[in-house]
């Protein structure tokens, strides 16, 4: 017998909440395809007027009866959300028990600004580039590899409001 798609699915974490302890191991519970608030609740006007983050853990997993061996699988988003104020950001912690303090710390990693950068960028940087020339003083740290980094820039020339940009340095 094969592993079929209908094989596949998506499995609950312990505790779908949104205390920093929400998260943890998978559970036998599938989330259910097309099941209203399966995984999150309804978004509340606050919710909807101020903004909100709301994480969840959820597994992929095989739920069948053979012993065939599974090659791997992946996850990708296909549709935007139909609630235009909604966003979807999917990613990995390469935990089963984390929480969600883990996640939330994991997604600050990478979106929310810290110390200035001692080096400066050359020229535009394009969607997808996979490399970029910039410049330092000598005598300051290179960048390390695998080390995240927020540049910005002016979208116009008498404007203040900077456009930000997110990467991981990969190799060097």
């Amino acid at each position: 017998m094969t592993i079929n798609n209908n094989d596949v699915k998506l499995f609950e974490s312990q505790r779908l909440s949104d205390e920093e302890d929400g998260g943890g191991r998978v559970t036998g519970q599938e989330v259910i395809d097309g099941n209203v608030n399966n995984l999150f609740q309804d978004i509340s006007r606050i919710d909807r007027t101020v903004g909100n983050v709301v994480l969840r853990k959820m597994f992929i997993g095989i739920s069948t009866d053979n012993n065939d061996t599974y090659l791997g699988s992946h996850l990708i988003q296909t549709e935007p959300p139909k609630d235009k104020n909604v966003s979807v950001l999917l990613f990995n912690t390469d935990s089963q028990t984390d929480e969600r303090i883990d996640a939330r710390d994991r997604i600050k990693g990478y979106m929310v600004p810290s110390i200035r950068a001692s080096w400066e960028l050359v020229g535009d940087q394009l969607k997808g580039q996979r490399a970029f020339v910039g410049y330092q003083r000598e005598e300051l740290a290179i960048l390390e590899t695998g080390s995240k980094k927020r540049k910005s820039k002016k979208e116009q020339k008498n404007s203040k409001k900077r456009t930000p940009t997110f990467f991981q340095l990969r190799n060097l």
